[in-house]
């Protein structure tokens, strides 16, 4: 594996988490309504958007194009990317410091009765993301002797 191929291990890691967040419960609800108590992560992606309307609820939800335009920077502008990353880090785990969600489109809401494990996949994600990002700019500043130093690594192995 060469060295620019290593900065696809964190898009991989990253997306994989995503795809996985989207499988899993991200929060429950105290609703009245049995059927509205979980949301799922697919859901959230698909319906958070709507939350903009509702600010400040859908500030969590910008994470998602956040990192998602984190990955396609990545190859382009790796600065912007990690820049990308690191908003959505912060606006993902700003859905902590929420006590309320929207319940339904008529505006009422319900407290969180707790987070899920597709939230905590779904943060994974822009955290490995970013992290992995960062790792290989860092390791990229000697860009020559680094890879050199790669090359030389695996012919051994």
């Amino acid at each position: 594996m060469t060295f620019k191929n290593l900065k696809k291990v964190p898009l991989i890691i990253s997306s994989m988490l995503f795809i996985a967040s989207l499988t899993q419960t991200a929060f429950q609800i105290a609703s009245n309504d049995p059927t509205n108590r979980e949301a799922q992560g697919f859901l959230m992606l698909i319906i958070g958007w709507t939350g903009i309307f509702e600010m400040p609820y859908g500030i969590p939800w910008l994470a998602n194009p956040l990192l998602i335009l984190s990955w396609i920077m990545l190859n382009q502008r790796m600065k912007t990317s990690l820049l990308l990353s690191f908003l959505a880090i912060l606006f993902s785990a700003s859905f902590l410091l929420y006590k309320q969600m929207p319940e339904n489109e008529g505006g009422s809401t319900s407290e969180i009765t707790g987070v899920g494990l597709g939230y905590w996949l779904w943060l994974s994600s822009c955290i490995s993301f970013f992290l992995g990002a960062l790792i290989y700019v860092l390791l990229k500043i000697p860009s020559k002797n680094n890879n050199a130093l790669l090359n030389a690594s695996t012919h051994q192995a």
